[in-house]
């Protein structure tokens, strides 16, 4: 089965951008190149898209390039609708027998190509409803047959059961989430309600079978509908996604586990779909975001509603689990201003709630869990729902800004981060280039890039190479991603000489925990936050020598003889940690650099990644011109958190300057008043937005981090100076620089021209025309804002 591959996606952003810009010219000839360098089964893949570029084209560019695309393709005559099931069967087969589990590269680009071929195939179909009945149902059994298999695999290892039940809860996880997320990336060819529901109807259909599919396998004597009433959490996001009648159907065909969300839950799917079914024309819903309370159980459903001159949101709150028995519990749904809140009340609450007039709130605590009581509950919370769709778009209160929309992206939540997961093209081109030698490589970049959720989807088997993902950051819900720290720990805290094969037997354990199978492939070995690591070595070493000589440098070594046969990537922030006990250290030599790339905007097309997390971010509410993004990225350079902490500083500056929603999207001038007014030095020394960044780069400034890490003490100073000397244009000249550096050699003995390879590698600095240019510009500004931390 083909994969993309980074260079085929470039060529497709080139393209779109090119047809975006009308440059028809640049477009043929990109058209004409993709056409050329793409691989048959990868153009597959990309029919769909590239067709709907292809009608965007002149009447005769339009007749060339389809007739060279259907030579390429040779495209079968058309189908029956068993026969087309018969086709997404065997993409699914293929992923169970050769790619099973592989969720971030096969399983999405084999997802996304059925998506787009349903959606083709059938936007004025009369036989729809009979083919996504039977999509279905082969969701349903490709869920249960994998499930299956991987619980079988599992226990086959000697796995704890309660271990092997959290693992196939957290696969099933990941299948749900992948569906979810690449509705949010449909959403861009959608301009009509008869698009949305069609796209809804499939993602919905897709997730009940995968649900459905799960609850009705066996794992052992424990029904899958068992773990998931066990487990709530993990899956009851999906069902923000999917239609209310396909949710009652599945959960009341489990009778007594799914009561409360049965009550709550399903009456509140079911009126947005009956209010929803309503929207006609170029007006349009879609489910934008689902979550689950932090500390609260509650679900939160954000739907989108798109094709007005207004867009909004509409958010439903849904207590699924217990009675509300304590007015507080409200307090968020009421202070959000949900259009629907549905929860079990007890009676003071019940009638405070009456009391207060607060007619969006449902009680549910009279509702049986029986497909009557619910429908009837459906309809009264049909009501509050009308009258909140009601509102027309063109009244002051519906056209000014009065959410801070950026706030709602869920930095701090990463299973929610997970619906709106943005396909790391460049971050994939970069590994690929890397897996295909051999060596010991560092992988740094600034904190909070997009490290970690990059690395963590890479870790999956390839056709010639099987990626291990282990980091030194302690993860209680994720236990064997944490192997290789607690092998370390075992081995420094026995104090004895390691096994000579102690590396590669920790390498064997990962392996058996993270995959399916064992082949004899080349082995990836990715090693994220390596400075513990190496610190932890270091301090203990020093403390202790016999630690150094019969734990430490043993390893070392160990990891070198693996590297000359695979490939072992040590992810983290600085580019000098592995460099220890440097007289005998036989790994540091042979470590080569390498930069993690943030997002990427060369091009600006509209599937760019900077672009599309942009638009996360912002949600479909708040629309932006591409001038707009490209100011946005100029400060940003697409480090991700600073990017949504930046648009919620923006986002408020909105609401203060009582600004209305943009007809025509957001354009690069409002920004510039925003930055002209708010990325001061001090009205960022005041503001709540940044307080990571403010709080880590004031320890990066402080004496504490000059003497243990004398590296980010020393970038960090050279990124403040550049920006207090120079703080409109934020750079200097390569002389100028040597000349800022020169006063922290002393403090990290390298000098000024080695420093800022370094801090090149590390995203922290840049070089361009003989001048040297902060990596981003709204860090420098940080760093000037703050004061170092005096210990």
């Amino acid at each position: 089965m083909a994969l993309l591959e980074g260079r085929v996606q470039e060529q497709l952003l080139q393209l779109q951008a090119w047809v975006e810009k009308t440059a028809w010219g640049e477009a043929y000839q990109s058209f004409r190149e993709l056409l050329d360098s793409a691989s048959l089964d990868q153009l597959r893949l990309l029919q769909p898209t590239l067709r709907g570029l292809v009608d965007q084209f002149h009447k005769r560019k339009r007749r060339d390039l389809t007739e060279l695309l259907d030579q390429r393709l040779e495209p079968p005559a058309p189908i029956e609708c068993a026969a087309l099931l018969v086709a997404w069967q065997n993409h699914l087969d293929g992923l169970r027998d050769k790619h099973i589990f592989q969720w971030n590269t096969f399983y999405r680009e084999r997802m996304n190509y059925i998506l787009q071929d349903a959606y083709r195939r059938l936007h004025d179909a009369p036989e729809r409803a009979e083919v996504i009945d039977g999509l279905k149902l082969l969701f349903a059994r490709h869920s249960t047959d994998i499930y299956t298999r991987g619980y079988a695999h599992a226990c086959g290892r000697g796995l704890a059961i309660e271990v092997v039940h959290a693992k196939s809860i957290h696969g099933l996880r990941q299948f749900l989430y992948l569906l979810m997320a690449l509705l949010a990336e449909h959403r861009n060819v959608i301009r009509k309600a008869h698009d949305a529901a069609l796209s809804w109807d499939l993602i919905s259909m897709m997730i009940v079978g995968v649900l459905q599919g799960y609850a009705d396998a066996s794992f052992d004597d424990v029904p899958g509908a068992a773990l998931l009433a066990q487990d709530l959490t993990s899956w009851l996001p999906a069902l923000g996604f999917v239609r209310g009648s396909e949710a009652l159907e599945l959960l009341a065909s489990h009778p007594g586990l799914f009561d409360e969300p049965l009550r709550t839950v399903v009456p509140a799917l079911l009126a947005v779909q009956h209010q929803t079914s309503r929207v006609m024309g170029d007006q349009y819903v879609l489910p934008r975001l689902s979550r689950v309370g932090i500390n609260v159980p509650r679900l939160d459903l954000i739907y989108s509603i798109d094709g007005v001159n207004v867009p909004r949101d509409l958010l439903v709150c849904c207590y699924y689990n217990g009675t509300v028995d304590d007015t507080r519990l409200l307090d968020d749904s009421l202070a959000l201003r949900a259009a629907l809140t549905m929860a079990t009340l007890d009676k003071p609450v019940r009638e405070w709630v009456d009391k207060q007039g607060h007619e969006q709130v449902i009680d549910a605590s009279a509702t049986r869990p029986e497909a009557s009581d619910i429908e009837s509950l459906a309809e009264l919370a049909a009501v509050p729902l009308g009258a909140y769709l009601a509102i027309q778009p063109g009244t002051i209160d519906a056209s000014r800004i009065v959410t801070n929309h950026a706030r709602d992206f869920p930095l701090d939540e990463p299973q929610s981060r997970e619906q709106l997961t943005v396909e790391r093209y460049s971050v994939r081109k970069v590994f690929q280039d890397l897996q295909r030698g051999i060596g010991v490589f560092v992988w740094c970049s600034v904190r909070r890039s997009g490290k970690t959720t990059a690395a963590r989807r890479l870790a999956e088997m390839g056709p010639e190479t099987q990626v291990i993902y282990q980091t030194m950051d302690h993860q209680p819900a994720a236990l064997d991603q944490n192997i290789f720290e607690r092998r370390v720990s075992q081995a420094l805290t026995a104090g004895k000489m390691v096994e000579p094969h102690f590396f590669e037997s920790i390498v064997a354990e990962c392996q058996q925990a993270h995959t399916r199978l064992a082949p004899a492939k080349k082995q990836v070995f990715l090693l994220d936050e390596y400075e513990s690591l190496f610190g932890l070595l270091l301090h203990l070493g020093n403390r202790d020598p016999l630690i150094r000589y019969v734990v430490a440098q043993p390893l070392l070594s160990q990891m070198l003889a693996f590297s000359q046969k695979n490939v072992l990537i040590f992810m983290g922030q600085r580019p000098d940690a592995h460099a220890i006990f440097l007289a005998q250290n036989q790994l540091t030599p042979n470590v080569r650099e390498h930069s993690f790339p943030l997002f990427s905007h060369e091009h600006a097309a509209e599937g760019a990644e900077f672009n599309q997390f942009l638009r996360n971010v912002l949600s479909p509410r708040l629309p932006f011109t591409a001038p707009f993004a490209d100011a946005v990225y100029q400060e940003t350079n697409g480090h991700p958190y600073l990017t949504v902490n930046l648009m919620t500083d923006f986002c408020d500056w909105l609401i203060v300057k009582q600004a209305h929603y943009p007809g025509e999207g957001l354009q690069a001038h409002t920004y510039k008043d925003f930055a002209r007014e708010c990325l001061t030095v001090g009205r960022l020394a005041r503001s709540p937005h940044y307080g990571l960044f403010q709080n880590m780069l004031a320890e990066y400034l402080g004496e504490q981090c000059c003497h243990d890490t004398p590296w980010l003490y020393a970038i960090t100073g050279i990124v403040r100076d550049i920006a207090q000397a120079h703080p409109q244009k934020l750079r200097c000249t390569a002389m100028a620089y040597r000349g800022i550096a020169a006063k922290y050699t002393l403090a990290t003995n390298i000098m000024p021209d080695r420093l800022l390879a370094q801090a090149k590698f590390a995203n922290f600095l840049r070089e361009h025309g003989g001048q040297v240019l902060l990596g981003i510009p709204l860090m420098g500004r940080l760093a000037a804002s703050v004061m170092p931390r005096i210990n």
